[in-house]
């Protein structure tokens, strides 16, 4: 028989007339609201302490691989700035020496 409202309902009035109506809400109060088939046991709840250390397990080492590539990648640019800026100074030197030989060219000519 499946538990419905009005089953509760009626077990709940004739628990009032046997036990008395506050006896019958303390009693009617430790039921679960639903049939017990969808009451979770501690094993139930085990399975889901065990996906959930699993979950972590997995979380933390795709985190670490992570770290592991973002370090790899932070590395990469580091060289490829240094590189880029290493450029940009000997262009720059270059530059410079081109300018001051081109003023020092216009300075003999004036």
């Amino acid at each position: 028989m499946a538990i419905t409202e009005k089953t509760r309902h009626r077990l709940y009035q004739r628990l009032g007339e046997v036990l008395g109506e506050e006896q019958a809400t303390t009693l009617m109060e430790h039921l679960p609201p639903v049939g017990w088939g969808g009451v979770a046991t501690k094993h139930d709840l085990q399975l889901v302490r065990s996906d959930l250390e699993l979950m972590r397990s997995e979380l933390r080492g795709e985190i670490s691989e992570l770290r592991i590539e973002l370090r790899g990648e932070i590395s990469e640019l580091r060289i490829e700035l240094h590189k880029s800026l290493q450029k940009m100074m000997v262009t720059m030197f270059a530059s410079m020496v081109s300018f001051s030989g081109v003023l020092v060219a216009a300075s003999h000519l004036a």
